[in-house]
């Protein structure tokens, strides 16, 4: 700024001028995006048991909050199913699933 005269001679300085303010944003900032759920259903064929496992339920690891459940039913006859049943108990126990996974004769 440059210093300017009085008429009485004596030199005065302008006050500086404040910037004029920032017009306010009229855009509201974006929603928060919600997640969304996907339910898969449907029957799977045994021959591709192994690779939904390992194609299919790997990507889903990538969301929150997976659950996975299993409803199996499955026919033998009378002769072997106490075997059958008391190997698939056996076999959940050492995957300790015996609390989460239950197993009923449907008659």
């Amino acid at each position: 700024m440059q210093p300017t005269t009085e008429p009485s001679g004596e030199p005065t300085v302008e006050p500086p001028t404040e910037p004029a303010p920032e017009p306010e944003s009229t855009t509201e900032p974006p929603a928060a995006v919600q997640a969304s759920t996907l339910r898969i259903t449907g029957t799977v064929p045994p021959e591709v048991w192994n690779r939904l496992g390992v194609k299919f339920l790997s990507k889903l690891r990538s969301g929150e909050d997976l659950t996975v459940g299993v409803n199996f039913t499955v026919k033998f006859p009378p002769d072997t199913l106490q075997t059958v049943e008391a190997d698939l108990r056996q076999v959940l126990a050492d995957l300790g699933l015996a609390a989460q996974v239950t197993i009923e004769r449907a008659r």
